[in-house]
Order: C-alpha cells, then structure tokens, then sequence
C-alpha cells in the first residue's frame, strides 16, 4: 500500500481551499507550492505559500518492526510584499488546515468567486417543501441583486 507524500497532500488541500479576499472585495492571487521561496513569482502574485518537511520520525510499534508508525512535521510559510495580505494568509492557511485536516480529499462546493451569469454557469432558486427535479419550472434563476450577493 503507498500513500501520497504528506506535503504533496497540504499542497493539494490548500491550493483547492485558498480563497483569500482582499480589501476591496477581490480574490487574492496565491501560488501554492513545495518549500523554496521564489520572489520573482510575486511579481505574478500577490502572496505565495512554500510548504516543506520539517523532520520525520519513524518508529516501531513491534519489535519486528512489522507495525511502524511514521511522523511527519510540515513546515508552511507565507510571503507576501503586503502586511494586510500576510496576515489574512496566516489565518486562512490555519482555518483551512483546521477544517480539513481529517478530510482532505473530501470537497465543499461554493459560490466563491462565481459573479454574473455567464454561458458556463447560471445560479437558481426555488420555494418548495419538496426536492424539485433539475428540469422543473419551478426552479428561477438569480436576479443581477442576487448575483452580487454571492
């Protein structure tokens, strides 16, 4: 049996997680990637976030050394040329961490980032006290308002 390299799985988890707004309302331009800082990417982007193995422990569970257990400790940074961007990386890169830590194959849909309607997408709502079928009339889309809200 062979497992994903653990710091392959927090680059996964953050780069399908990250949603860093900005001030204005904005979303933020990440990039994800293994340890080793690369000023030149933040010319591109407005924060990048290096992910690296700190140490690892390997132990024996038997005396056989059938059952091991292995101890994995990651180091994440953040580097961003702004202070105000910095710090909502930190806390985003924690809540998501927190979040999804026990399962990050596991993905949450969400209208981030969605916007107007386009022909690739177009929001709907329905009132009813039971689940209507996707084709059914009942379903009406998002006003521009609505839209916004998202």
């Amino acid at each position: 049996m062979s497992f994903e390299d653990p710091v392959t799985t927090v680059i996964r988890l953050l780069q399908k997680n990250m949603h860093l707004v900005k001030d204005d309302g904005s979303l933020a331009s990440v990039y994800v990637s293994k340890e080793w800082y690369d000023q030149a990417l933040l010319k591109n982007y407005e924060a990048q976030v290096t992910v690296g193995l700190q140490h690892s422990v390997d132990q024996k569970l038997e005396i056989s050394g059938a059952a091991r257990r292995r101890l994995c400790f990651l180091k994440v940074n953040a580097w961003s040329s702004n202070r105000d961007i910095r710090e909502k990386l930190r806390e985003e890169i924690n809540h998501i961490i927190r979040e999804k830590r026990t399962t990050p194959n596991v993905t949450d849909y969400d209208f981030c980032g969605v916007g107007p309607p386009t022909g690739s997408h177009k929001a709907y709502h329905a009132a009813s006290d039971s689940e209507l079928a996707p084709g059914s009339v009942g379903w009406i889309e998002l006003t521009a308002e609505e839209y916004q809200k998202l």
